[in-house]
C-alpha cells in the first residue's frame, strides 16, 4: 500500500507490532489483559469492587506500574536512539514515567467524574477517593521510575532496545 495513505504515528505504534521485540510485546499484553481482567471482569461483574474493600486502588495502583513503565520505555527509547540527539538524565526520563502515568490518571479521573455528572454512576465516592485513586496509580508509577532509575544509572540497556534501534535505521533509511 502507499505509504502517504498511513498517519505518521503508524510506523511508531508499528514497532510494537513487529518480531523484533516479542518479549516485550508479550509482557506488556499480558499486563494489559490481567488489568482488564481484573477491571471488567473481577471488578464489575464479580464485584471485587463492592466485596474486597482495597480492589480500586489495587486496579488504579496496576495502571500506574503498566502506564509508568510504558512512559519510561517511551522516553528511554528515544534517549537511545542516537539520531535524535537526546542526552536525557536518568532522573529526568524517570521523572517523565511518574508524570506521564499521572496525567493518565488524571485524565482518567475527569472521565469518571464526567460520567457521574452526566449518568449519575457512581465512579467516584468524593473527593478523598479520587485522591486516593492518583496516590495508589502515582505509587505504582514511582517503582517503575525507582528502578528504572538505578537501571539507567548502571548504564543497562533493556534487552530490545539493540533491535529496535535497527528497525528504526532500516525505516528512517
Amino acid at each position: 500500500m502507499d505509504a502517504q495513505k498511513y498517519p505518521p504515528w503508524h510506523n511508531i505504534l508499528a514497532i510494537f507490532h513487529n518480531a523484533h521485540c516479542p518479549k516485550i510485546l508479550h509482557d506488556l499484553k499480558c499486563s494489559i489483559v490481567g488489568f482488564v481482567f481484573a477491571t471488567l471482569f473481577l471488578g464489575h461483574l464479580a464485584n471485587f469492587y463492592d466485596y474486597i474493600p482495597l480492589w480500586d486502588k489495587f486496579v488504579h495502583f496496576q495502571s500506574g506500574l503498566i502506564l509508568g513503565i510504558a512512559g519510561f520505555v517511551l522516553v528511554y527509547t528515544l534517549n537511545e536512539q542516537k539520531s535524535i540527539h537526546l542526552d536525557l538524565s536518568p532522573g529526568f526520563v524517570s521523572f517523565f514515567a511518574v508524570t506521564f502515568s499521572l496525567a493518565i490518571g488524571v485524565v482518567w479521573e475527569v472521565v469518571e467524574f464526567i460520567a457521574d455528572s452526566l449518568f449519575g454512576v457512581d465512579w467516584q465516592n468524593g473527593n478523598a477517593d479520587t485522591m486516593w485513586d492518583l496516590i495508589a496509580a502515582g505509587a505504582g508509577a514511582l517503582i517503575v521510575s525507582v528502578a528504572g532509575y538505578f537501571w539507567m544509572y548502571r548504564k543497562a540497556r533493556l534487552p530490545f532496545t539493540p533491535r529496535l534501534f535497527r528497525f528504526f535505521q532500516k525505516k528512517l533509511k
